[in-house]
């Protein structure tokens, strides 16, 4: 087989595998999609119910034209504020495309899942250079769980409250989360480009993207700090 069809092979694959993923991941959406009717109505809920609403209404407050926002869901009084930045951002989208905010919101989950995963294969061709390996290490990123154990004839999983040792769920989770573990993977990314050649440029885009991921999503910015340890360890 020429390099052109191995090349070719080799994005089927991972379009196969990320597609895959990603339809998995909707599979409750479109199941609820389908129960709708005349008398029944699906606001493409995700996650918890709260939180959703709670997304919802930063986006809204975006749509509305507001870059600095405040939480509806507290009678507590506080001057507007520039945070949870991407859902302001989502709300801005949607008013100039006139697409409504759930429709965005779920969009947004759709592309970003798409992108990680996009991206979670790059990460591992920058890493080895063996497609073989990095298909094999994409399907466990894809599809990898947390260990199981079996208690009074049961099955269960541990540490099943951690939605990101759920395959389904983490594939397309909360869109904030996304869009911060694609900036820390991009960053990772060209930040080992930057070990392999030297050119500034790959350091000041691993920097960027990491801002970007850590104030988009703080949370992520411990998984960040422990995969920049990680890398430390192998590249140095």
């Amino acid at each position: 087989m020429n390099s052109k069809k191995k090349i070719l092979l080799e994005i089927i694959i991972v379009e196969f595998l990320i597609i895959v993923a990603v339809s998995v991941s909707f599979i409750p959406t479109l199941y609820y999609l389908s129960l709708a009717s005349d008398t029944k109505v699906f606001p493409l809920i995700h996650n918890n119910h709260p939180d959703y609403y709670f997304y919802l209404s930063l986006m809204r407050q975006g749509f509305e034209g507001k870059w600095l926002v405040v939480s509806r869901f507290t009678p507590e009084q506080f001057p507007p504020q520039f945070v949870q930045t991407f859902f302001i951002l989502l709300g801005h989208l949607s008013r100039i495309t006139s697409i409504s905010l759930p429709l965005i919101y779920t969009l947004s989950r759709l592309v970003l899942g798409i992108a990680v995963g996009v991206a979670t294969y790059f990460l591992l061709v920058v890493f080895d250079k063996r497609r073989i390996v990095c298909i094999v290490g994409l399907i466990f990123v894809l599809f990898g769980s947390s260990f199981w154990f079996v208690k009074d004839r049961q099955i269960y999983q541990f540490m099943t409250f951690w939605t990101a040792f759920d395959a389904r769920e983490r594939t397309t989770f909360l869109p904030h989360h996304l869009l911060g573990t694609l900036a820390i993977i991009t960053s990772i990314i060209f930040l080992t480009l930057f070990f392999k050649f030297g050119k500034k440029k790959f350091f000041v885009t691993a920097s960027i993207a990491g801002f970007i991921g850590t104030f988009v999503n703080p949370k992520i910015l411990a998984n960040y700090f422990f995969a920049l340890i990680l890398f430390l360890v192998l590249f140095i």
